[in-house]
């Protein structure tokens, strides 16, 4: 956060919900995106707060100086206003791009033992730039995982040259093993932003599975997908009995084998001990990146900025 801004000394402590409309625009300000009244009541954490509750908490906010509205957006003092034009347009780029991400859907869906996919990372929260992916969360059938995964990959590597602008598969699970292990904001914010794009009834078992996330997002609202695929090509289960018996639970044991010695090899440095990269059976998660800890990390810097700033105490 910039040094030059004015300090602010409040002799008065701030209300829970103060508090959350704070913290929820530091963890967007981590992205540099500025949300709508609603969008905040979205990403409260208070569960039996109302939209107008919010709305006259922002007003208060304002006139002490520890927001700053702009049109129908709220963002942080230190932020300049070019954020929200960096918004609109990304929200235009993502619809632009929702049609592609599902033909992609439907293409992957017809490969081999996918029972589910959504789409997550940025373009499931309705903006992209120039430089993101499409990101899909893809659950196959247990015990086919890492075959799965290792078609699509072929095909990304000889078909796309290695592309992964529409075709980023970093994360995959089986249907037994739907709980997300990671239990923090960030990760309970992409549980809430996926798009199910092929199978309602897999993502309804992920939402489940993961109830501890509406801790987190009490008042996220689903909107469902009327353009969800919900059954797969005729020669994908031709496919699926011939991938089937003793000798292709050998193969998917190999695929991740393989798999686990070239991710060991090539981010030998990074690997060891890290929760964006996993390698198991049932999951196949790969961020070397270490994309989710940054952002944590910053999250609680920012937070931690802001109190010295204004004389604030942001806990809850």
């Amino acid at each position: 956060m910039s040094s030059a801004v004015q300090h602010i000394d409040l002799n008065r402590e701030l209300s829970s919900l103060s508090k959350d409309i704070i913290r929820s625009l530091i963890y967007s300000n981590v992205f540099n995106y500025p949300l709508t009244c609603k969008e905040i009541w979205m990403n409260s954490a208070l569960p039996e707060v109302a939209v107008q509750d919010v709305s006259m908490t922002l007003e208060e906010l304002t006139s002490q100086g520890l927001i700053i509205p702009f049109g129908d957006f709220y963002f942080l003092p230190h932020q300049d206003n070019s954020i929200i034009e960096r918004r609109v347009n990304g929200n235009k780029l993502a619809d632009k791009h929702l049609p592609i991400a599902f033909r992609m859907s439907r293409f992957i869906a017809s490969f081999p033992f996918v029972r589910g996919i959504c789409l997550s990372g940025s373009i499931s929260k309705g903006f992209m730039d120039s430089d993101s992916d499409i990101d899909y969360f893809i659950v196959t059938q247990p015990g086919r995982l890492w075959i799965t995964r290792t078609l699509l990959i072929l095909f990304k590597k000889i078909f796309l040259l290695n592309s992964k602008k529409y075709f980023c598969m970093n994360y995959f699970v089986d249907t037994e093993h739907l709980q997300i292990p990671d239990k923090n904001i960030f990760t309970a914010k992409e549980l809430y932003s996926l798009i199910p794009t092929y199978s309602k009834e897999i993502h309804h078992r992920i939402l489940l599975e993961n109830g501890w996330a509406q801790d987190y997002f009490p008042n996220s609202i689903y909107t469902p997908n009327p353009q969800v695929i919900e059954r797969s090509v005729v020669f994908k289960s031709w496919m699926e009995q011939l991938f089937s018996g003793k000798l292709t639970d050998a193969l998917d044991s190999f695929c991740m084998r393989g798999t686990e010695r070239f991710w060991n090899y090539k981010f030998r440095k990074q690997v060891k001990g890290l929760s964006s990269i996993r390698c198991q059976k049932s999951v196949s998660k790969f961020h070397p990146k270490s994309f989710e800890p940054k952002i944590l990390e910053t999250f609680r810097r920012d937070i931690a900025e802001y109190e010295i700033i204004y004389k604030v105490n942001l806990q809850a």
